[in-house]
């Protein structure tokens, strides 16, 4: 490759070496072979900082490590290079091709028919759910310990609310536990797929599924598709026997503005009326959703309270617009109307997000040749964009949570 990189006489060998001295140093250190590779690829950031890029090779694959927003913006703009990177096939057992994982037409298909279900409109008639289960979550961090982990707290809040405006089912995670076999599953499935990615030992499928990681892998996959599975398979089944409200429901963008309908339901309609999704069409969207919407979101919003906790004088302000838009009535459900005025909390958000993404990276394999600083980037090459380091090492302010207000 012409951009910036280490010697590698033999790519392969190097990577080879590269990886099990991680593995050496994971066991003498006790630290996770993820923190050492990031920490591997931060080394390499700061020494080509001023490229924004740098070429490597992970395992035999020729790979673009982009971390300046200008490239970003360069390639994640371009509407004939959005093939997803080779990782991304690990998680097709799980997601199926839904929109996370597609590509091509299938994904612009997808994206055009799934937008209308996130209007502002619908998830405000939504406000109701989140209210519900905000207040449920309220009333167990008054009574845990003070230094006990709120992570599991956090996480069961926004499985409620996802599972119950995504598939229209009740999940109480937060009062019964009644989805901790669902949950514990979700969460075992994420850290496989890391640990999977970042070595390439386990790439080969019929290699990984011999292994117990592998089979563990599947074991959960199961418990997560029977779940969604019975989930549809029970509200296809309500709504077969009940076709006036089907016929209501076929003209889902006016149906859906007017009453709350679960994002199950759209799909369903597609479906049963339109024949334009099959049943496992359909579980790969939920499972794309439940996944992308539960995780991203909980992770978000713990890094959040981690760094307001850090700075208490955020904390006192975010305070202060609070109480100046209720007035002391706390026991008033939160509206749409009154997040248009949370101006700083929203700064605070986006600012925590900039410091922590949920997302710390994404991957595309270029299909068209283009251009970046002079130079062509061939086809075949993984583009691999760091968010989350690029954000940490290119800010001047980067350690400064009040970079962004």
């Amino acid at each position: 490759m012409a951009f910036p990189h280490e010697f590698e006489a033999v790519p392969l060998l190097r990577y080879v070496f590269v990886h099990f001295y991680m593995l050496w140093k994971a066991r003498k250190t006790g630290l996770d072979y993820g923190v050492l590779f990031w920490r591997y690829v931060l080394e390499r950031m700061e020494k080509f900082r001023n490229d924004g890029c740098f070429a490597l090779y992970l395992g035999a694959q020729p790979s673009l490590i982009i971390f300046r927003a200008d490239h970003f913006e360069k390639v994640l703009t371009s509407n004939t290079n959005i093939s997803k990177g080779h990782v991304y096939r690990f998680i097709q057992p799980w997601l199926g091709l839904g929109l996370l994982t597609s590509t091509g037409s299938k994904w612009k298909h997808r994206r055009r028919l799934l937008t209308p279900a996130f209007h502002f409109r619908i998830l405000d008639e939504f406000a109701v759910i989140m209210n519900q289960q905000a207040k449920v979550f309220v009333q167990r961090m008054e009574v845990k310990e003070p230094r006990e982990n709120i992570v599991p707290y956090v996480t069961a809040v926004t499985l409620d609310i996802v599972c119950e405006t995504i598939m229209g089912v009740r999940m109480n995670s937060q009062t019964t536990g009644s989805g901790k076999n669902y949950l514990q599953s979700l969460k075992a499935t994420g850290t496989r797929l890391l640990e999977r990615i970042l070595s390439p030992m386990q790439w080969v499928d019929c290699v990984y599924y011999l292994t117990q990681a592998g089979r563990n892998n599947a074991r959960d996959l199961q418990e997560l598709h029977n779940f969604t599975m019975k989930v549809i398979n029970d509200r296809k089944t309500e709504l077969a026997a009940n076709p006036e409200e089907l016929d209501k429901m076929a003209d889902y963008e006016e149906s859906m503005f007017r009453s709350r309908k679960p994002f199950l339901d759209m799909l369903l309609v597609e479906h049963m009326r339109r024949k334009t999704m099959s049943v496992s069409d359909i579980r790969e969207e939920v499972d794309t959703f439940m996944f992308e919407g539960h995780d991203t979101t909980s992770t978000g919003i713990v890094w959040t309270i981690y760094l307001i906790g850090l700075h208490p004088e955020v904390q006192t302000k975010i305070q202060k617009e609070i109480d100046d838009i209720f007035q002391g009535n706390t026991d008033t459900d939160v509206t749409a109307e009154h997040i248009k005025h949370m101006k700083y909390l929203e700064t605070v958000l986006k600012e925590s997000q900039r410091i922590y993404p949920p997302v710390p990276r994404i991957s595309r394999t270029v299909t068209e040749e283009f251009w970046i600083n002079g130079k062509p980037v061939p086809v075949g090459t993984e583009r691999d964009h760091e968010i989350a380091s690029g954000s940490v090492l290119l800010f001047w302010k980067r350690k400064s949570f009040s970079y962004g207000f």
